[in-house]
């Protein structure tokens, strides 16, 4: 259990592979065996919290970067460059 949930932590803090591996004494081949769920459970949980975090601050008016990231990577906004002019002579 605990090195199940070591795992998934350093998963969910974006730590390579390999260096998983290195850090609890095994293979990467043996870790992608016996830990694929840690992996990836470790990986969602941590975006899970990131994007509470992101959803919060967007939607409580403090903060209008998290809530324009959020439009764009959520509802499809995106910057739109200016018309270019032309000139007629």
């Amino acid at each position: 259990d605990q090195s199940r949930r070591q795992v998934q932590t350093m998963a969910g803090y974006g730590l390579p592979q390999a260096q998983i591996a290195l850090l609890i004494g095994i293979s990467e081949p043996t870790l992608r065996k016996h830990y694929a769920h840690d992996l990836d459970l470790g990986e969602a949980r941590a975006t899970l919290a990131v994007s509470q975090t992101l959803f919060n601050r967007a939607t409580k008016g403090n903060d209008l970067g998290a809530a324009i990231f959020w439009m764009k990577a959520r509802a499809g906004w995106r910057e739109k460059a200016p018309d270019a002019v032309v000139k007629h002579s």
